[in-house]
């Protein structure tokens, strides 16, 4: 009897454990994970018993007995196949960067586990150009155990699948795929992250005024077959490869080439235009709206946009551009313009669209001043109607703008209101500024273009304020040194520019420093940084 009940338990443990394991298997990991942007994303290639391609920090002073590592594992392994996964032993970070585009999906799936749960999370986090951290991070707290799971394959212990999924915000050039944890083991292994472009709303389009703007309509000019309604060049051609919308798209397929359409436009009328666009390898790929006048050889102004990522680092999908420009005076049409000094440059869905222009504020004047090495901005209005803000934006080619500040404006005025905004530390050489002045509904005018020239300054450092790297023009001086002490005159380091004449301040807290610049002769350069994260 005795006996009959050990067998019985021992039955009814066997089918629960198989129930176990069954139902852990039907969540399949996908072990080839189709269009994945990580490398490296199942652990298997190793150095040094480290895995390639992810980036780890340890934490700061931790234990003598708890030395933080990220290493090379076999242990619960979520494919049949594999070899090896990571392990992180003690409190640290692992992660790895993905370049993507504003508005893409990424969504990520990754398994993970833990012996003693100890703070251990994954994050989807979006960044910007410098690495700053935009938007909202996604955050999946470890809730499972090895111990609880059974290994899908092999075992009785096994790691838990997480899914974290978020759309990249406007100023995002990369999401962060990243683990964590205070304490105890890190499990992890076949991390997948996909990207998938926004909806282009190819039917959203209302009043498109460009003839063939998904480049569906085609015909055949010297033995090619080419997008009706554009001109091109003689490589521009009718493709089907990368398609946002309809079946086929514009492609300049070997070597240098371009393409355009034009549309009637009034002054002042504002005109947008959203368009997709790829390469492979990056040779100025540019889109470009292009104001002329009825008999102008050459365009009044120009607004461009630099294509900044390939379709292979978007899973072979292409990337919306944003152009807003206003028709100066004496415009008569609007010319929406691609072209590029290399191979392949794949477009497809352009939507222009155009209104008139009702500006929010009457900008009065709009000036800018040199104070010592600081660029100051003036500008007054006389009426305001359903005005929001101002932002301040800066350039250094009139083509690529920089947002410097958002300054809310009175709003609702019939009398003079008056502004001012202080650029410290401008890049040496030409800066240009202007006013985006944006109403309530989101609409929104540009001022005139105002110029202040700094070539004569001897060493320009910016940005200011910095957040990881500081960059030295040096206009041909050479810097020997460069130390930065806090507000009470501790110093906090003292360092020479690299190569690239930057220097990190990443190790350097937050809060207000004065920075002196030794030069070869012996002088020295003192200036106030800011450091910010």
């Amino acid at each position: 009897m005795y006996h009959s009940k050990i067998l019985l338990r021992l039955v009814v443990f066997t089918l629960f454990a198989s129930s176990w394991q069954f139902a852990n298997a039907t969540t399949t990991p996908d072990c080839n994970c189709d269009g994945n942007v990580l490398k490296n994303g199942d652990f298997e290639s190793v150095t040094n018993n480290k895995p390639n391609d992810w980036t780890f920090i340890a934490a700061n002073n931790p234990p003598k007995d708890q030395i933080p590592t990220f290493t090379s594992d076999g242990a619960y392994n979520v494919c049949p196949n594999d070899s090896r996964n990571g392990l992180m032993h003690y409190k640290g970070v692992f992660y790895q960067d993905a370049p993507i585009a504003p508005g893409f999906t990424a969504t990520l799936n990754i398994w993970g586990g833990y012996h003693s749960l100890s703070e251990h999370k994954f994050k989807l986090i979006f960044l910007d150009k410098d690495k700053k951290e935009v938007g909202t991070t996604i955050t999946a707290n470890l809730n499972h155990s090895v111990d609880e799971n059974p290994q899908l394959w092999t075992g009785p212990h096994g790691m838990t699948k997480y899914t974290l999924a978020g759309v990249a915000p406007e100023t995002a050039k990369f999401v962060r795929v990243q683990g964590s944890a205070s304490n105890d083991y890190f499990k992890v292994d076949q991390a997948c992250l996909v990207l998938t472009p926004p909806s282009p709303g190819c039917q959203d389009c209302t009043a498109n005024k460009l003839a063939n703007p998904s480049f569906e309509t085609t015909e055949v000019k010297n033995g090619k077959t080419v997008p009706t309604n554009w001109v091109g060049s003689s490589r521009f051609i009718s493709d089907n490869g990368y398609k946002v919308c309809g079946n086929k798209n514009g492609l300049i397929s070997d070597g240098a080439g371009s393409f355009y359409q034009d549309v009637k436009i009034s002054p002042t009328n504002i005109a947008t235009l959203k368009v997709w666009g790829g390469y492979h390898e990056l040779a100025n790929q540019k889109f470009e709206l292009q104001f002329f006048s009825k008999t102008g050889a050459n365009p009044i102004s120009t607004e461009t946009a630099l294509l900044d990522m390939s379709v292979e680092s978007l899973s072979n999908h292409l990337k919306m551009y944003t152009l807003v420009a206003t028709a100066p005076a004496n415009t008569e049409y609007v010319r929406i313009i691609g072209s590029s000094t290399g191979n392949f440059f794949k477009v497809d869905f352009a939507c222009l669209t155009i209104k008139e222009n009702s500006l929010p504020v009457t900008l009065i004047d709009f000036k800018v001043a040199r104070e010592g090495h600081n660029a100051v901005l003036s500008w007054n209005t006389a009426a305001e109607t359903n005005s929001r803000e101002f932002d301040v934006q800066q350039s250094t080619d009139a083509k690529n703008w920089l947002s410097l500040s958002k300054i809310a404006s009175f709003g609702e005025s019939s009398t003079l209101q008056s502004y001012s905004y202080t650029h410290t530390n401008p890049a040496g050489g030409n800066n240009q500024y202007r006013l985006k002045m944006i109403d309530r509904d989101d609409t929104f005018a540009f001022s005139r273009i105002v110029n202040l020239n700094f070539e004569s300054e001897e060493i320009v450092i910016f940005p200011n304020p910095v957040s990881n790297r500081v960059k030295f023009n040096m206009n041909g001086v050479k810097i020997t040194n460069v130390q930065i002490f806090s507000a009470n005159g501790t110093m906090v380091m003292d360092a020479i520019p690299d190569s690239l004449n930057e220097l990190d301040l990443t190790k350097v807290s937050q809060g207000n420093y004065i920075m002196k610049v030794k030069k070869a002769d012996g002088a020295l350069v003192s200036r106030r940084i800011q450091v910010t994260r």
